[in-house]
């Protein structure tokens, strides 16, 4: 939680987040590309994060805030690693296809 330094004391903006971070950032000498490095960027981590650490969606979008059940998509990015227990595995290739790979039929 951030509140402000002076009274009244309340939450800060999202804005003065946002300066607070790219200040912070570009102080440090990170060059952040094209990438975002204010408020929104520390949910996109936050929401990442607890994705990656298997955390249910369901939590991740109350943390968030969030009323829609889609909308941690555009935050959460999962990991090539946790990714690779989803994958489907790759079928023998036959006919055709499979006379291709082993150079016994060509294109031309």
């Amino acid at each position: 939680m951030f509140l402000r330094l002076i009274p009244p004391y309340s939450h800060i903006s999202v804005q003065a987040v946002t300066k607070i971070a790219k200040t912070a950032i570009e102080a440090s000498g990170i060059d952040p590309g094209n990438h975002k490095c204010g408020a929104h960027a520390f949910r996109s981590s936050l929401a990442s994060s607890m994705v990656n650490d298997n955390i249910p969606y369901e939590a991740v979008r109350k943390t968030l805030g969030h009323t829609d059940q889609n909308a941690i998509c555009s935050y959460a990015r999962l990991d090539a690693e946790q990714l690779r227990g989803y994958a489907l595995p790759v079928p023998e290739a036959t006919g055709t296809f499979a006379d291709f790979l082993e150079g016994r039929w060509s294109l031309s």
